[in-house]
């Protein structure tokens, strides 16, 4: 296997970026909202051990961005644009069929499908670019 660089600080910032995308993406002003609508979910269950779920996701995206910075270096993406072009094949390749999959065994509304799964792909496309050019 090749010996992969990966630039920690860039794995960082990339985990803070996919949090504050996911606190634009989940406002009620944007798609919070309808998200809670269509996953069954109310205000009181969201804030119900919110500080755990927020710590929570934080860990994922460290793991997820180190996983991330790995597919960049195997590609040898070093521009934004080839960074995001790695975040969307990881997206087709991964997250997309996870998000459908969930959704069809659920019978979740594809309103849910595009908002959770169009989060995860804007933050691919852009962690992506961003550990494209900071490796």
């Amino acid at each position: 296997m090749p010996v992969v660089t990966v630039n920690y600080l860039a794995v960082l910032a990339a985990a803070v970026l996919s949090m504050v995308v996911g606190y634009i993406w989940y406002h009620r002003r944007v798609f919070g909202t309808a998200w809670m609508r269509h996953a069954g979910m109310t205000e009181a269950k969201a804030r119900k051990d919110a500080g755990m779920a927020m710590v929570s996701m934080f860990l994922v995206a460290l793991v997820a961005n180190y996983v991330l910075a790995h597919f960049i270096d195997y590609t040898y993406a070093r521009t934004f644009a080839t960074g995001m072009r790695t975040g969307l094949w990881a997206w087709l390749g991964f997250s997309g069929p996870v998000f459908f999959t969930i959704a069809a065994f659920e019978r979740r509304p594809v309103q849910w499908f595009t908002i959770s799964a169009g989060y995860q792909l804007c933050v691919l496309l852009l962690n992506g670019g961003l550990l494209a050019v900071w490796t």
